[in-house]
């Protein structure tokens, strides 16, 4: 019989047990340090989606400019945020994402929607505060000459996201234009 055999059994399971508690105890304390890190760095993350007002789908290969300032909501400022702005267009899903700096801007606006294409129906220059807290649907002016009603079933915006509603020009909407 070998005296120096290590002991198999509870021994074993012991020591197990005691190393995934020293893990799971400095992974306790370790993950909500890094976490607050990260939310004090101020890179918050936006997300527009822009939904067709008629049919209720996402708004593809829309090109946006999202600018952020802190002056006043009427527009953006001469000299704005050395990091904006963003220049790209909505994917698939009608969206784009965007990381805010740090400190955080009072306001977020989008260029680019207003574009020929569509009709003005909707402002685009949010609080970054009511968009980070509980998420923004812009309003939607029904019943203004073009923009028609919106769809029965509308979404809801989460804390972070953007939902815009654009209607845009139909054939016939290009037909009626005045020409200058």
């Amino acid at each position: 019989m070998n005296l120096r055999a290590r002991p198999r059994g509870l021994g074993v399971l012991v020591r197990g047990v005691s190393r995934v508690m020293r893990l799971g105890t400095v992974l306790f304390f370790v993950i909500p340090v890094l976490s607050s890190l990260g939310q004090q760095s101020g890179n918050a993350k936006i997300t527009l989606m822009l939904i067709d007002a008629n049919s209720g789908k996402p708004l593809t290969k829309v090109p946006v400019t999202a600018e952020w300032w802190n002056d006043s909501p009427s527009g953006p400022p001469d000299h704005p945020f050395p990091s904006g702005p963003i220049k790209t267009a909505t994917d698939k899903n009608g969206q784009i994402s965007f990381l805010l700096p740090h400190p955080l801007p009072r306001y977020v606006g989008f260029l680019g929607i207003n574009a020929p294409n569509f009709w003005r129906c909707t402002p685009f220059v949010f609080p970054v505060q009511d968009v980070l807290a509980s998420g923004v649907v812009a309003p939607f002016t029904e019943g203004k000459t073009g923009c028609g009603r919106l769809p029965p079933v509308r979404k809801t915006a989460a804390p972070g996201e953007i939902v815009i509603y654009q209607r845009p020009f139909t054939r016939w909407d290009w037909l009626r234009q005045e020409t200058p």
